[in-house]
């Protein structure tokens, strides 16, 4: 029985190894963009409606992750603004079945809305900034500093001179 164990053991550790290697670029991302995988479905029809169908969905979440904000529920606030952030910016993969058979790199597809005009482009860069603002907020409160680092340096390739990132 010793060595069944040891066995599953190295079979275990294989599997998980090789596991890591095909989603090395995927753990690496902030958690915020990890969510848009993870509530693809969610929103997966609001991504192909028209602007104003986005920034009403948007508009709807942001309110809630705000009420939270207020609550000082800062775990649910944070979730609520990397829902927002994916109405916009997401990434969804190839493989229908991925929750069972796993996340690979190369099945991943990255997406942001650009818009379809300059107006658009700008108001959806403003909305991405505020969601990655109130994420980072949400993080410092939870002393989560990586994340809000990372969401604030988010904001500042996208806006060099945002004074509250």
């Amino acid at each position: 029985m010793d060595s069944f164990d040891n066995l599953f053991k190295a079979a275990c550790h294989i599997k998980s190894y090789h596991l890591n290697q095909d989603k090395k670029i995927f753990e690496k991302l902030p958690d915020f963009y990890k969510v848009g995988l993870y509530c693809y479905d969610m929103f997966k029809n609001v991504r192909k409606q028209d602007y104003f169908s986005k920034v009403a969905a948007y508009e709807v979440q942001k309110q809630i992750g705000l009420d939270f904000i207020k609550e000082k529920d800062w775990d649910e606030a944070e979730y609520c603004f990397c829902k927002c952030l994916s109405i916009f910016k997401y990434i969804k993969t190839r493989v229908k079945n991925w929750k069972n058979e796993g996340i690979k790199d190369e099945d991943l597809e990255y997406f942001e809305d650009k818009g379809d005009n300059e107006n658009e482009r700008k108001n959806i860069n403003n909305y991405i900034i505020s969601c990655l603002l109130n994420i980072a907020l949400c993080n410092l409160e939870m002393k989560k500093y990586e994340e809000c680092k990372d969401a604030c340096n988010e904001v500042l390739i996208r806006d060099p001179n945002n004074i509250k990132a």
